[in-house]
């Protein structure tokens, strides 16, 4: 039987002390012990909005403090996970989201460990998941206020090379998103959208659609009105008779709105770069 262990207390400066972790994941993990190098994707993107470190002038056009080239150091002390941000190996650690914001990694909520298989190599991967409650402090900027925040560190060792890159994600933006939904000619139920020049609702009852075909694109347009088709057969009696039989089907786009939570994350790669 597992035993779990917590202590709720965050700490701040981005330390993580929390439950100890299953006997196997900590037996695999002590080999992952180190510095880890590398950048969160927000920090290198077109807008400065998108960092997770937001520059404080609202104002402004640039990345004021990417987080680039910084370091993640993972430890195990007594099979308890100890976490730290650095942009130098030799500093004190750094609060990813910004000086003066007490942001803090807590508890570890759960873990996992599987075997999967690259999608071009091949190769098998142990791929170990840690993920921990994190408190964005006085900074919530760029972090879900509507769900619980989590950072999750997420191994990922290749057993044919030996060789391990760490992905960290931290929650950016938890939302319901909606989509509306058809039936295309065969009958399969794909994403719709509405024309831009069926907008409106006084164009309610002649809104034209767009399908959505297997290749994701929208080119095939139909109105959401019935659709007459017709097969005809013909029928000869003693061969003086003949007839048409006609078989009628009508069919709609039968319009559905769906939804699902979709999760965002600032997403940062980290490889292994010193004990």
């Amino acid at each position: 039987m597992k035993s779990w262990f917590f202590i709720t207390v965050f700490f701040y400066a981005n330390f993580a002390f929390a439950g100890s972790l299953p006997r196997s994941i900590a037996k695999s993990l002590k080999s992952e012990q180190g510095f880890y190098q590398g950048a969160f994707d927000t920090s290198i993107s077109a807008s400065p909005l998108d960092d997770l470190n937001i520059n404080p002038d609202p104002d402004a056009d640039f990345h004021a403090d990417p987080l680039i080239d910084i370091y993640i150091e993972f430890q195990l002390q007594d099979d308890i996970p100890f976490v730290a941000f650095y942009r130098d190996m030799a500093g004190p650690p750094i609060d990813l989201l910004g000086k003066y914001c007490n942001s803090a990694i807590g508890d570890l909520l759960d873990s996992e460990k599987e075997i999967g298989s690259g999608k071009e190599s091949g190769d098998q991967y142990e791929i170990i998941s840690l993920n921990f409650g994190f408190d964005p402090g006085r900074c919530w900027r760029n972090t879900p206020r509507n769900k619980p925040v989590e950072l999750q560190l997420v191994f990922y060792k290749n057993l044919q090379s030996e060789t391990t890159t760490l992905q960290v994600n931290i929650d950016k933006d938890w939302r319901r998103v909606y989509q509306l939904t058809g039936l295309n000619d065969k009958g399969d139920r794909v994403n719709v959208k509405v024309h831009p020049n069926s907008l409106g609702k006084n164009k309610r009852e002649t809104r034209v659609y767009y399908l959505e075909d297997e290749n994701g694109e929208y080119k095939t347009m139909r109105a959401n009105t019935d659709q007459i088709k017709s097969i005809s057969l013909p029928i000869f009696f003693g061969g003086y008779f003949g007839g048409n039989v006609t078989w009628w089907t009508a069919s709609k786009l039968k319009l559905r709105v769906t939804s699902e939570d979709v999760l965002t994350q600032h997403v940062g790669i980290f490889q292994f770069v010193s004990k």
